[in-house]
């Protein structure tokens, strides 16, 4: 079955069963409340838009209270990209020795940290695990899967240019997310993270 079939196939079997299993779906949703941390963070010093997101959208995540942010990092997907369809950045970054972090205690460094060890958990559980959960090429899974564990901390200082909020080119998704979250007070409904699956769909039909 191919990458955008196993796309296709989870937009229709979303609702009836978990695609992810659910260690895997913990830790997407801790990592997207610590993106959503870092969103606030650089927000309050005006760095936020280096993510890629609209000030407008912005403005509205800042306001969520704690709770709706748990909410909000509740989708069986990451809300942050490190540029996981680009596999010429990540040979060219796994390949060559990267130059010390000279901020590492900042906090885009952390998340970044964070999101590299994430990354390579996730390459290793399922390709379901990477594509759907990461939003992977099949170039950049594999290779994700000869990394080597030691060479997380190299990799994660060369990656911190590379996040981006996740469907950041999409304005409509981010606002319907943010939405969902106010109207309803319940964690995202099935049609937003479902949107979130189509727009991956896309991608992979565009790349």
């Amino acid at each position: 079955m191919s990458d955008l079939h196993r796309v296709r196939d989870a937009e229709g079997t979303y609702a009836r069963s978990a695609l992810l299993a659910p260690d895997c779906l913990d830790a997407i949703a801790k990592a997207n409340l610590a993106f959503i941390e870092l969103l606030r963070a650089r927000a309050s010093c005006s760095q936020a838009g280096m993510y890629g997101i609209a000030t407008k959208t912005i403005n509205r995540l800042v306001q969520l209270p704690p709770s709706q942010q748990v909410m909000l990092a509740d989708c069986p997907y990451a809300l942050f990209d490190l540029a996981y369809a680009d596999a010429r950045l990540w040979r060219t970054i796994t390949q060559r020795p990267a130059l010390p972090d000279l901020t590492p205690d900042n906090p885009n460094s952390k998340f970044v940290r964070m999101a590299v060890f994430l990354t390579w958990h996730l390459s290793r559980s399922s390709d379901e695990a990477a594509i759907l959960g990461l939003g992977m090429a099949p170039d950049v899974l594999r290779i994700w899967r000869g990394v080597e564990l030691n060479a997380l901390e190299e990799i994660a200082s060369a990656a911190g240019a590379s996040l981006t909020a996740r469907f950041a080119n999409h304005g409509i998704f981010w606002e319907r997310l943010i939405t969902s979250v106010v109207t309803r007070d319940i964690s995202p409904s099935s049609s937003i993270r479902l949107l979130g699956l189509q727009l991956l769909a896309a991608s992979r039909l565009s790349s």
